[in-house]
């Protein structure tokens, strides 16, 4: 299941289209964007599960982390790493 975050917000570009798009977590914390119908899953990289979309800038107020693939999450664990500071930069990260 796909819960949303209130007040987390991703701003994801596709062919040169600029769309806000509210952020959800599933029930493992991955983070998703919902675009149209579907989700989109969120990586560290700026990179999305969607070819040719690309996050342009994240606002989130919740501690992010990766997992070996490089997938954001908003839980952390053995298995996950905070992001860097190239990471939040890439991303354009914005705390409140």
């Amino acid at each position: 299941m796909f819960q949303e975050l209130e007040g987390q917000t991703a701003i994801v570009v596709s062919k040169g289209v600029y769309k806000q798009a509210p952020v959800y977590m599933r029930d493992d914390g991955s983070l998703f964007a919902k675009v149209g119908s579907g989700f989109i899953r969120l990586n560290g990289t700026g990179s999305t599960s969607h070819a040719g979309t690309r996050i342009d800038f994240l606002a989130c107020d919740i501690p992010l982390f990766v997992n070996q693939f490089g997938h954001l999450f908003a839980k952390g664990g053995a298995k996950y790493k905070a992001l860097t500071p190239a990471q939040s930069e890439i991303l354009k990260l914005e705390k409140d």
